[in-house]
């Protein structure tokens, strides 16, 4: 059980609408890896509202992703494709005070 998040909406949840979740991900350095993650993350019903590369090398590049969800499930569900998918090394949701400035 050590990959267990500790998670939760509040229950108005369902009725203000979407949430906005901070993940960061890490992809190969490669044509077209941009254009995965974005695919993933909308044909999942994600919606991409904000976007920051905050790093870069040869191999692979850091971005971090702000995506609005309905709920704690549906991010799980957009982390695991994203986690499967080829161009992606590393997908992670971030925790704590840089969440909260999430617009």
């Amino acid at each position: 059980m050590e990959d267990w998040l500790d998670v939760a909406w509040g229950s108005h949840a369902a009725e203000a609408g979407p949430s906005v979740a901070r993940i960061t991900v890490r992809t190969k350095n490669a044509p077209g890896s941009l254009a995965s993650v974005a695919t993933v993350i909308g044909n999942n019903s994600g919606n991409i509202s904000n976007f920051k590369i905050t790093g870069r090398n040869p191999l692979f590049f850091e971005f971090t992703v702000d995506i609005e969800v309905r709920d704690v499930a549906h991010l799980q569900n957009i982390l695991g494709a994203l986690r499967v998918n080829e161009a992606v090394d590393a997908a992670e949701r971030i925790r704590g005070p840089q969440e909260e400035g999430a617009s």
